[in-house]
């Protein structure tokens, strides 16, 4: 892909959606990047949709995020999440009000699937209010 903006001077406005892929090297590379946490706060405020799978949920809870919502990371990251401000839950993948987590890349598709159907405008994807029905259980 070509870079078309490099990040000190990307600005929220420019993007429909944030995709955060996983993976421990990239998430710590964006967790010590004061410029990468501040665009994705500000992101976040813009209401757009925001997926990120693994290890790049604790990138939204260094960013601040989570704070007040739900998000699903694998075992090892729920106390940096908690400690964030998030609701943790045991879940494929979780969508709490467009911004979207997946504790591993085999539920990509669900994650990707609900990313898409939020930038198109739907509120939630069938497939996330399956799964936020299905932890609530």
């Amino acid at each position: 892909y070509l870079v078309e903006d490099e990040l000190p001077d990307a600005k929220p406005d420019s993007f429909d959606a944030l995709f955060l892929p996983g993976g421990e090297r990239n998430a710590l590379k964006l967790m010590e990047d004061p410029g990468a946490l501040a665009f994705i706060g500000e992101f976040a405020k813009s209401g757009k949709p925001i997926a990120a799978v693994g290890e790049s949920t604790a990138v939204l809870a260094a960013a601040g995020v989570l704070a007040g919502r739900k998000a699903s990371t694998d075992e090892s990251l729920r106390p940096h999440v908690e400690k964030a401000g998030a609701i943790w839950v045991d879940s494929p993948m979780v969508d709490d009000r467009g911004v979207m987590t997946s504790p591993r890349a085999d539920n990509l598709s669900s994650l990707l699937d609900g990313l898409i159907g939020r930038t198109a405008g739907e509120e939630t994807s069938p497939e996330s209010e399956a799964q936020e029905t299905k932890t609530a259980a």
